[in-house]
């Protein structure tokens, strides 16, 4: 158990001598455990169903497959655009190994964010993640100090994943002013391995990530609405299409048909090596 600066508290250090609390597990002996002892909440890293009254969205959902190749594709724009459904649709649609995660407030906690966000890639590769939890038992650093656990996340992908991948991070706007949480992600996507990649959903643009590196390494591409796009601040390779066709966002078909909510526009990128795009045959 930490407190609102990311310290251990006395019960928490009563837990952890216990023993490992990766260790622990729920009366039915299935789900791991938290650092409070509770059972991590396994929706939030399991991949949600398609339902039967889903929107596909073809144009878009081609855009997703054809820019896998970036280390980063940034979906940026407020409710009610689908970012979440798109996403759902991309996971079912592609033969890439996805790992889910669902963002809320507690996940602005580096524990709780390294917590799930391991736990989440065991979805798909139960070897990972062995080192991170022992880091996390052993930890005991200020809530700024991540560069061990981008260190040990890093080789850890390196060491058992030898496979392309995506990660999922929806809702990301649910820690988006975390500092220390932002550190972290920003770490990871400066050393990720070309093997991983990364979609991220937002209402709002993660300013506090470092998408100018990205963007002159033509590393990240993006989907947005314009109000988000345009945001005082924004980077240049983020803003609105008219004033960047290179950008990293494209506009949003503000005309909404009768009972379809608005559309998410496009970036038209480079077409991807063949052997780089990976989608699910019907």
């Amino acid at each position: 158990m930490y407190n609102r600066r990311g310290r251990q508290t006395a019960h928490g250090r009563a837990l952890a001598s216990l023993g490992p609390r990766w260790q622990l597990l729920d009366p039915a002996g299935q789900r791991p455990m938290s650092a409070t002892s509770y059972p991590l909440i396994t929706t939030k890293i399991r991949t949600p169903r398609l339902r039967q009254t889903h929107l596909r969205r073809e144009r878009l959902l081609n855009h997703l497959h054809n820019s896998i190749q970036n280390k980063l594709i940034l979906i940026a724009a407020g409710a009610g655009y689908g970012k979440t459904s798109l996403l759902i649709d991309y996971a079912h649609d592609t033969d890439l190994p996805v790992c889910w995660y669902s963002l809320d407030p507690h996940d602005a906690h580096v524990p709780t964010f390294v917590e799930y966000l391991v736990e989440s890639i065991r979805q798909r590769f139960p070897q990972f993640g062995e080192p991170v939890r022992a880091l996390l038992q052993a930890h005991d650093g200020p809530p700024e100090d991540v560069e061990p656990f981008v260190r040990v996340l890093i080789n850890e992908i390196e060491r058992t994943i030898n496979t392309y991948c995506v990660l999922i991070l929806d809702d990301y706007h649910e820690v988006i002013e975390s500092e220390p949480v932002n550190a972290l992600v920003d770490g990871l996507l400066r050393y990720l391995p070309e093997q991983c990649h990364v979609i991220l959903a937002s209402r709002g643009i993660p300013r506090r990530l470092t998408l100018t590196r990205l963007a002159a390494r033509q590393e990240v591409v993006g989907l947005g609405d314009r109000r988000a796009a345009a945001q005082p601040g924004t980077p240049g390779p983020l803003r609105g299409a008219d004033r960047d066709p290179g950008g990293a966002l494209r506009g949003v078909d503000h005309g909404r048909a009768a009972g379809r909510p608005g559309e998410l526009d496009r970036h038209h990128p480079r077409h991807p090596p063949a052997h780089r795009r990976h989608r699910r045959r019907l």
